[in-house]
């Protein structure tokens, strides 16, 4: 089993590496091109447009073995990948190359989904809480790693060269799950049975009179609905603000220690694994280790936001795991798919919503009362949790504690 765990998390960093080199070749091709920012801005639109498309392909998922879905999305994936490098050479328009962009990332989509469901089925609860830490720490330096090489990829190899690179990410990673992954069948028989339409509305309804999971669905929105601004909004404009000559230098830099403080802890809970054996201060600690960055946001020093940016990734990697454990741990196997479906949808839908309204506050230069806002509901969520926790309103359920595997 440990084998199998290691297995996946290999898999998992080809993929991501191989899609986040595509993505920034797209990107730059887009912008190099003759629409210039605004078929960069479509490509972010198609980007935000796969995170509805959770809920259907969360279905899929339910309706079918896992092992051969992941083969089946890889081999669209590298489809896609060589339709678009056929179009790029032959100099189609960008809006065709924009298309298959769009395939590709519902199939790296549909690839996260299955592997949201497959994981919390084949290892036991402690096993998959190890599996997840070591997941996020991974990830962390996937992005970095990424995020530095591609853009340096493109300018050496060019656009060809970055989806030769996608294509051989591709390839490994199915031969990785052909030679390594276990078979899981369908979630439910009766699955097999239901439209698309029913499985979702019996996933809403399974979230809906179930308090422990409407409330986990609730805090992800709310969080996310926080975060999304906060970085994306609060932390360039200070920095603009503050030092309008190395922003973008500082907000890279910001950016980068965030993912090492995400890192660092990921670390810590790997070398604490009892910690991992009861999890119910994660959350807490981590949202009151996410506030210093938010209050050194109204300071004029780049040391202080420089902390606060270690500190607050931190947090995010307590915080962004306690959600997760307690998704899996509330969340019988048969419906993990629809029910993460509905909660990745919330949590990235809410973005659309709550960075327009921080971006009124940031014009009408209010963003003070937008920063005091910020930490009030911080704290308020640290405190609710803390209370349902003392009075034990999450207990583990029983498909947690078996000690078999589900294959």
């Amino acid at each position: 089993m440990k084998k199998l765990m290691y297995m996946i998390l290999l898999n998992n960093t080809i993929s991501k590496v191989g899609d986040g080199f595509f993505y920034i070749g797209v990107l730059w091709t887009a912008m190099n091109g003759p629409t210039g920012v605004l078929a960069a801005g479509v490509i972010g639109f198609l980007e935000a447009t796969v995170s509805f498309l959770q809920i259907p392909l969360s279905t899929i998922v339910e309706k079918s073995e896992k092992k051969q879905l992941f083969i089946f999305a890889s081999i669209i994936r590298l489809a896609s990948v060589m339709i678009v490098a056929i179009f790029f050479f032959f100099q189609v328009s960008f809006f065709w190359i924009a298309l298959c962009y769009l395939l590709h990332e519902i199939a790296v989509a549909l690839i996260g989904a299955t592997t949201q469901t497959y994981t919390p089925q084949i290892f036991t609860a402690d096993e998959y809480r190890i599996f997840q830490v070591k997941a996020s720490t991974i990830q962390q330096v996937t992005m970095i790693v990424t995020l530095s090489l591609a853009g340096a990829a493109y300018y050496f190899i060019g656009f060809i060269g970055i989806l030769v690179v996608e294509a051989i990410a591709v390839i490994l990673y199915m031969i990785v799950v052909s030679r390594y992954y276990v078979k899981l069948q369908p979630d439910v028989q009766i699955s097999q049975e239901q439209t698309h339409v029913e499985l979702f509305l019996d996933g809403f309804n399974y979230v809906r009179y179930n308090p422990k999971l409407l409330y986990i669905v609730g805090l992800c929105i709310i969080a996310n609905g926080l975060f999304a601004p906060l970085l994306q909004l609060l932390v360039p404009k200070m920095i603009v603000n503050f030092y309008p000559e190395q922003a973008s230098f500082y907000s890279s830099v910001i950016l980068s220690l965030i993912f090492a403080g995400m890192f660092i802890m990921g670390v810590i809970l790997l070398k604490q694994k009892e910690w991992l054996k009861d999890p119910k201060w994660f959350l807490p600690v981590g949202i009151c280790l996410q506030i210093p960055l938010i209050a050194c946001l109204s300071l004029q020093n780049i040391w202080f936001l420089l902390f606060g940016g270690l500190i607050f990734g931190l947090g995010m990697c307590l915080t962004n795991n306690a959600i997760n454990f307690l998704f899996v741990q509330e969340t019988p196997p048969t419906h993990l798919g629809r029910v993460g479906a509905i909660l990745n949808t919330g949590a990235q839908g809410i973005s659309a919503i709550s960075i327009p309204i921080a971006a009124l506050f940031l014009q009408s230069e209010n963003y003070y009362y937008y920063l005091l806002g910020t930490i009030l509901i911080y704290f308020i969520l640290a405190i609710v949790h803390t209370i349902l926790v003392k009075r034990q309103f999450f207990i583990k359920n029983i498909h947690l504690d078996a000690t078999e595997t589900s294959y």
